[in-house]
């Protein structure tokens, strides 16, 4: 039997151990062009290694944890050791505010040095370059070689290489064009940043209250950013129609019978509807009567060790149509909802079809679950 006093050490030990072991979190690098590794908390310090697009590293300490006062308080303010710096600017945007005036918004790229670990060394990273894990969404992922992503705020940053992304760009005579693009991912401690600042950048209190993940694209000003694993053709006109919104700014909704307006657009954009009861069933059409219901299955899957349903998304809103991939044959961007809780905009090509399919689903944006 062990010593009164030895027991004593290996519970203080363990103890202990358990609480670094809670502070260590396991972010992933999130800068295009990798991270440095710093041996003090300064964008000057010396470089001790750096981790490439992708690399987890572990955080030894959670600054954005260390604040006195609720979150959600506009009181709250950081406590801790952790250094606070700007890098240089996260977002130079322009937003339209509730009088419809255009303002452009410099928004600085601040964050923390955060003391981290990575191969075996020890030093410091910009915080404004690190992701959580939990963060990414790649259970959703619907297929290997394509993405499907919304720029600016609240995004979520592909952390995987080799990536190529073409913007759909609208112009002022309504023309869509397809354009390659060079992306820039980062993220920003939204919480030291001014109560003005927020508002004007339109970062909303109540929904996010401490970090948000941000991808800028050059040239800016896509309606919605495609990630391809090849070359995708550029096409500086796109046959094809944004159909969000109707002309009087009603929302394109796919689960009611047509207005008039709509009614042209689905014709256009080969969508056909039968109704039973009263539910309404969507299709996209194709050569030879073909027909193809709107929906996509996310099979079930296993997440944090927790087993996950299979959901049947149904659509809720054509968002966009025409000739994506050069094919000339029709694809689609669709919000959907599955029958419980799930919400994706979802990227259907034709040129990914297989045997009586007129379409298949390549990528969505996983918009949240309630």
């Amino acid at each position: 039997m062990l010593p009164k006093n030895c027991l004593v050490f290996l519970f203080v030990m363990c103890t202990y151990a358990a609480e670094i072991s809670a502070q260590q979190e396991i972010y992933r690098v999130i800068s295009t062009n990798g991270l440095t590794l710093r041996d003090i908390p300064s964008k000057n310090g010396k470089s001790l290694a750096v981790a490439p697009l992708g690399a987890k590293v572990t955080v030894l300490s959670s600054p954005e944890k260390e604040w006195e006062g609720h979150i959600y308080e506009r009181s709250s303010r950081y406590t801790g050791a952790s250094k606070i710096d700007t890098i240089g600017l996260a977002m130079d945007t322009e937003v339209t505010d509730f009088n419809f005036v255009k303002k452009k918004v410099a928004v600085p790229h601040i964050g923390f040095w955060w003391r981290v670990k990575y191969l075996g060394k020890e030093g410091y990273m910009f915080s404004g370059f690190l992701s959580p894990l939990e963060n990414d969404p790649g259970y959703f992922e619907i297929s290997e070689g394509y993405r499907l992503r919304m720029p600016g705020p609240f995004a979520s940053p592909v952390a995987e290489p080799g990536w190529q992304w073409y913007g759909l760009f609208r112009s002022d005579d309504g023309s869509m064009s397809l354009k390659k693009v060079s992306t820039r991912y980062l993220a920003v401690d939204y919480r030291l940043l001014s109560d003005s600042l927020r508002r004007a950048a339109g970062f909303f209190e109540e929904r996010y209250a401490d970090r948000v993940d941000v991808i800028e694209t050059s040239p800016a000003g896509s309606l919605i950013l495609i990630g391809s694993r090849r070359a995708m053709k550029e096409m500086p006109r796109v046959t094809g129609e944004h159909a969000s919104f109707d002309e009087k700014g009603n929302s394109f909704i796919l689960q009611r019978p047509p207005t008039p307006y709509q009614a042209g657009t689905i014709s256009k954009s080969a969508l056909q509807y039968d109704v039973h009861g009263s539910a309404i069933n969507w299709y996209f059409t194709g050569h030879n009567n073909l027909r193809q219901p709107v929906e996509l299955v996310v099979p079930a899957h296993r997440e944090s060790g927790k087993e996950i349903p299979a959901k049947t998304y149904k659509p809720v809103a054509l968002e966009w149509y025409g000739d994506l991939d050069g094919d000339k044959r029709l694809d689609y961007i669709v919000a959907m909802a599955s029958e419980t809780d799930g919400y994706a905009t979802v990227l259907f090509l034709s040129s990914e079809a297989g045997s009586g399919e007129v379409v298949k689903a390549v990528a969505a944006i996983h918009e949240y679950d309630i």
